[in-house]
């Protein structure tokens, strides 16, 4: 499945959903946020990593891509309209877990 995304959508798009995933858990586990809030701040991490051990590094396409993965992903992880999607994973990538938690 994963495969299929990442061949039309690109790459991170792929890695979105998976992460989406993650921030379902995460959102559930805590009791705040959406799953998209939460992948927002993955993504953020993601980029913050690249001077990290790990050197992830991320193409302002990826950010598109992450995008188009909320935009197709059918709305299994999150609630509200696509707008209201996207807006959560601008909050958690702009705001980091305060942004999703509600206490920032």
């Amino acid at each position: 499945m994963l495969d299929g995304i990442r061949d039309r959508l690109g790459d991170f798009a792929a890695a979105f959903l998976a992460a989406a995933q993650w921030g379902a858990a995460v959102a559930q586990l805590l009791g705040s946020g959406t799953a998209e809030c939460w992948t927002g701040t993955y993504a953020a991490h993601s980029i913050a990593a690249e001077r990290g051990p790990l050197r992830i590094r991320l193409s302002g396409g990826d950010l598109d891509e992450a995008l188009a993965g909320v935009l197709t992903s059918g709305g299994g992880t999150g609630s509200g309209t696509v707008f209201d999607r996207v807006g959560a994973f601008r909050r958690g990538f702009q705001s980091g877990p305060d942004g999703c938690s509600g206490s920032g």
